[in-house]
């Protein structure tokens, strides 16, 4: 009889389970071949998100050393966490829904329809979705906002100064009628 030689797994050489970074990634046999052993690997580069079975099969010296059968295991790739800047110096005002705050590029709140009432720091859930939604996670992170009293709106002072127009021209109005009356009845009394 010949002597068995055994191979403990196949495995990816350096961390399981892989996390996607943008290189192939490979499984490997653990243990030492006989001399006059070869392996060759079906189908064994995975770059992106996915999963696939790879099979290693032995060839050599059948003469002095019992056949090595196939072995199979999967390769699996899985969604990374993205880089990111997580957004700062968020300013809102008393009375904004989170929708018309606007965040960097990717951003979004959890819950656009959310109305700050408050004034002072808030903490609020946002979420980064990264352009790559096939490799990498979306990231959920705590973002604070500084949200300030309400001030006078652009269409309130509008509306001051239109009044404010209106008020002096009527009171040039009221003048320039009063001038008239008043030549008018110098005329009737001479």
């Amino acid at each position: 009889q010949y002597p068995s030689f055994k191979i403990s797994r196949l495995r990816h050489p350096s961390r399981f389970p892989n996390l996607y970074d943008g290189t192939a990634k490979t499984l490997v046999i653990t243990g030492t071949l006989p001399a006059g052993v070869t392996v060759s690997y079906s189908a064994n580069s995975l770059t992106n998100v996915d999963s696939l079975e790879v099979t290693a099969t032995f060839t050599g010296d059948a003469e002095n050393y019992e056949a090595i059968s196939p072995m199979t295991a999967t390769l699996t790739i899985e969604k990374a966490t993205p880089e990111y800047t997580k957004p700062e110096g968020i300013t809102a005002i008393v009375g904004q829904t989170l929708d018309e705050i606007a965040l960097p590029e990717g951003w979004s709140w959890t819950d656009g329809s959310l109305t700050l009432n408050e004034e002072g720091e808030t903490v609020i859930t946002a979420v980064y979705t990264p352009e790559d939604t096939e490799n990498y996670n979306p990231v959920t992170v705590e973002v604070t906002v500084t949200v300030e009293p309400a001030g006078l709106s652009d269409w309130v002072i509008v509306l001051i100064t239109v009044v404010s127009i209106a008020a002096v021209v009527g009171i040039i109005v009221i003048i320039l009628f009063a001038r008239k009356k008043k030549k008018e009845d110098e005329e009737e009394a001479k």
